[in-house]
């Protein structure tokens, strides 16, 4: 049982009295005051609507939390007691439905709780503990939401309070790997997409996208590494050439204008001796 009140019996799963509970609370903090906005109203744990909202899975309910979330967006990320937002809640309940509506309708991603984790760290060691027949949701959550923190700048090499990161798991549990490597091809169809528009180059697609997988599996820093290396022996002698080519074909093009303009010159001294 946590301590902040969220009983689960597996990850994801809530019983039906859990559920029940959740409704309760959902109902006694909006029908607490009148006149009064219920997504700053919050239990003795901190949690508001969007907290509980997260938490249940259902059609019904993530279309209440949507409506939350349009008409208070200001209040999406607010924490409870131990600092966790409602996307926290979310991917510890595996409501993936839940984590699209509030990432969607702008949750961060970077954001941590009082462990120093983040929500994909979250999702990352739900989907390491899940049950078989919740890993398929669990990895969609990771994959999800790898894709939109790289997208929000969320720092991937972050430690929480007990020294585990986000790449510790990759080496560690191969679904976290699977599933980090899916999000990382929704991030090169976005950029592939972009430069479409002409807002990204072709080339800098593939360098981007093995930027950011070099710091979670250090395979292609080694690579970029003796890339640059042997662009930087070969650079001189290219360079210099290159140089080589620009100055004299610099020379050729002044020497032709000189010649241009005495004759010019010339032309018109000897028009001027005749008049």
């Amino acid at each position: 049982t946590c301590t902040s009140g969220f009983a689960y019996s597996q990850p994801g799963v809530l019983l039906p009295e859990q559920k029940a509970r959740h409704l309760n609370r959902v109902k006694s903090i909006i029908l607490s005051r009148r006149n009064v906005d219920v997504s700053r109203v919050t239990d003795r744990y901190g949690q508001t609507a969007f907290h509980h909202l997260a938490a249940i899975r259902g059609k019904r309910y993530t279309q209440l939390l949507a409506c939350l979330c349009d008409h208070r967006p200001l209040q999406i990320d607010q924490r409870d007691n131990e600092r966790k937002i409602p996307l926290h809640i979310a991917c510890q309940s595996s409501n993936l439905p839940a984590v699209k509506a509030l990432v969607n309708r702008g949750a961060s991603c970077t954001l941590v709780n009082q462990n120093g984790e983040s929500a994909l760290m979250m999702a990352a060691f739900c989907l390491k503990y899940a049950r078989p027949t919740s890993t398929f949701t669990n990895g969609e959550i990771v994959s999800f939401l790898t894709h939109h923190s790289i997208m929000q700048g969320s720092d991937l090499e972050h430690l929480n309070k007990f020294g585990s990161s986000l790449r510790s798991l990759i080496d560690s549990v191969p679904s976290v790997a699977a599933s980090v490597s899916r999000g990382l091809q929704r991030t090169r169809k976005w950029l592939r997409c972009a430069s479409h528009w002409c807002v990204l180059r072709a080339r800098l697609v593939e360098e981007v996208v093995a930027i950011v997988a070099g710091y979670l599996f250090e395979e292609f820093v080694l690579k970029l590494i003796a890339v640059e290396q042997n662009g930087a022996k070969q650079q001189p002698g290219g360079g210099f050439a290159k140089g080589r080519r620009h100055s004299h074909h610099n020379r050729h093009r002044q020497s032709h204008t000189s010649r241009h303009f005495h004759s010019h010159r010339h032309s018109y001294s000897h028009t001027h001796s005749h008049t």
